[in-house]
C-alpha cells in the first residue's frame, strides 16, 4: 500500500485531504449544536452560519480531482465492488458495535435546521441496523450512494469526451455551467435546481478537460489561477461571515444581499469555479511524490463513511467533542478547529486499520465478483 502510494502527486492528494478537512467543519456545523431556539447573535454564531457551506466547497474539490482520474480509466467492476464494500463495513460495522453495546444515539425530536433541532438521546433500534446493512439500497450516505451510481456512467462519458474537440468541450463546460449555476441566480429560476448528480457530471466535464488538454494552460496562467482560486472562497467567506455578524439570522438577511451571498446558488457558483480554478493551478505545480502525504490522502473516504455515520455522527459532535458547552467561550473558533484536526486523525487510524486487516480480504471478494460479472459478459 504504502509503495504504491508514493507515486500518487501529492499536490492533488494535498488538496484532497483539505477538501475533507472542510467537510469535516460542515458536518460538524450542521450536526453537532441543538438549541429550542436561536441562540443570542455573536462573533461564534456568525462563524457557524458563514462556515455552514464549507462542505459544498469540499465536495466540488473532490469531485473535480475524480472527474480527472476517472477521465481515460477502463470500467472496473472491481472498483465499484470495493467502494461497495467499504461503504458496507462502515455502515453496517459501526451500527453492529452500537447495537451489541447498547449504545444510545442522538434523535431528532424537533423541527427546524441546525441550531433549531431539537435532539434527544434514544435507543438504537434493530430496525436500524437492518437499514444499515442495506446502505447503498436506503441511501444511508448520499455522497457514496451518488458516486457510485456515477460510476457506471464514466465508461459512456469517457466516449462522450473522446470525440469531443476543444471547442466542443469548452461550449459543454460553458452550457454545464450556465444551467446548473448561472441560471439559478435569477430569482424564480427554481426549475433549473441541480440534484445529487449534476455536480459529478459537470465537475468530470471540467477534470476531464484539464486532463485532455493538459499543456493548454501557460505556466503563468496556472500561478494566477491557482490564486484567484483561492482569493475567492476566502473572500466570499469574508463577506458571509460579515453579513451575519451584522444582521445575525437568516431571516434577517435583506433578500436581495441573501439572493447574492447566501443562497446554495451563490456559494455553489462561486465554488465551481473556485474548485477548477484551484486544481488547474495544483497541476501546473512541480509534482511531489511523499508517501506519507498520499497515505493519509488514501484513507480520506473512510474519514468520510466514518465520521458521517448515520447513527454515530452526533455522538463524536456531543459526546466527545462537547461543542456546545464551548459555544459562548472565546476559545470557541479554536476549538471547533481542534476537533476537526482531532476527527480526522482518528477516523484515518481507524481507515488505516481496516486496510491492513479488511482490505485484503476485500480485494478477493471484488476480484471474485469481477469474475463472475466477467462471465456473464462473455
Amino acid at each position: 500500500m504504502m509503495l504504491l502510494d508514493k507515486y500518487r502527486n501529492s499536490n492533488i492528494e494535498v488538496l484532497r485531504i483539505l477538501a475533507m478537512l472542510f467537510i469535516i467543519m460542515h458536518h460538524m456545523i450542521s450536526q453537532g449544536f441543538s438549541f429550542s431556539q436561536n441562540p443570542e447573535p455573536s462573533v461564534n454564531l456568525a462563524f457557524l452560519l458563514a462556515f455552514n457551506s464549507l462542505g459544498n466547497f469540499g465536495n466540488k474539490l473532490f469531485i473535480i480531482i475524480s472527474g480527472y482520474f476517472l477521465y481515460g480509466s477502463k470500467f472496473s467492476v472491481k472498483k465499484i465492488v470495493s467502494v461497495w464494500l467499504e461503504l458496507f463495513i462502515y455502515s453496517f460495522g459501526i451500527s453492529l458495535i452500537l447495537f451489541i453495546f447498547n449504545v444510545q444515539i442522538y434523535g431528532v425530536a424537533g423541527n427546524g435546521f441546525c441550531f433549531t433541532r431539537i435532539l434527544e438521546k434514544r435507543d438504537f433500534r434493530i430496525t436500524e441496523l437492518f437499514f444499515s446493512a442495506l446502505p447503498f439500497i436506503t441511501g444511508q450516505n448520499w455522497f457514496l450512494t451518488a458516486y457510485l451510481i456515477f460510476l457506471l456512467f464514466v465508461p459512456f462519458l469517457n466516449v462522450l469526451v473522446d470525440n469531443l474537440d476543444m471547442r466542443m468541450h469548452i461550449l459543454l463546460n460553458v452550457l454545464c455551467f450556465f444551467l446548473f449555476n448561472a441560471v439559478q441566480l435569477i430569482p424564480f429560476a427554481d426549475v433549473y435546481v441541480i440534484n445529487n448528480y449534476s455536480s459529478f457530471f459537470q465537475m468530470f466535464f471540467a477534470g476531464s478537460f484539464l486532463k485532455k488538454y493538459s499543456n493548454m494552460f501557460s505556466s503563468r496562467c496556472r500561478k494566477i489561477m491557482l490564486c484567484t482560486g483561492i482569493c475567492l472562497p476566502v473572500m466570499y467567506y469574508v463577506i458571509r461571515f460579515a453579513v451575519f455578524n451584522h444582521y445575525g439570522y437568516y431571516e434577517n438577511v435583506p433578500s436581495w444581499v441573501f439572493n447574492l451571498v447566501i443562497t446554495a446558488f451563490a456559494y455553489d457558483t462561486i465554488f465551481i469555479i473556485s474548485s477548477f480554478m484551484i486544481f488547474a493551478g495544483v497541476l501546473g505545480l512541480k509534482e511531489r511524490h511523499n508517501g506519507f502525504i498520499n497515505l493519509v490522502a488514501s484513507t480520506t473516504f473512510g474519514v468520510y463513511l466514518f465520521h458521517d455515520h448515520n447513527y454515530f455522527r452526533r455522538n463524536i459532535w456531543f459526546d466527545f467533542c462537547h461543542l456546545q458547552e464551548h459555544f459562548e467561550s472565546a476559545d470557541f473558533i479554536a476549538h471547533m478547529i481542534l476537533c476537526v484536526l482531532a476527527v480526522f486523525c482518528v477516523c484515518a487510524s481507524v481507515d488505516f486499520a481496516r486496510k491492513i486487516l479488511l482490505e485484503p480480504g476485500c480485494r478477493l471478494v471484488s476480484g471474485k465478483v469481477e469474475k463472475i460479472v466477467s462471465s456473464f459478459a462473455v
